[in-house]
């Protein structure tokens, strides 16, 4: 069973969003960038995710998101 904690690579995906103001789908391309995945790969965007968050169902779910499959999330204050 996997664990609900967020891995390390959602935490910091969050950070991304709340220092820099974007949707998640942003902050997945700008987290690509600054490690230097090739964004023009799917399989290569699907790799590093894979290796991130290792669950294949959370990658899925990021996929969708990126690829505007899914709707995009965004922060807000409560």
């Amino acid at each position: 069973m996997q664990s609900k904690e967020p891995t390390d690579y959602e935490r910091r995906i969050i950070e991304i969003m709340r220092d820099h103001h974007l949707a998640l789908s942003e902050a997945m391309e700008y987290d690509f960038v600054s490690e230097g995945v090739d964004i023009d790969s799917a399989i290569g965007m699907c790799d590093y995710l894979e290796e991130k968050l290792v669950d294949l169902n959370k990658v899925q779910y990021y996929m969708l998101i990126y690829t505007g499959q899914s709707a995009d999330l965004e922060l807000r204050r409560l």
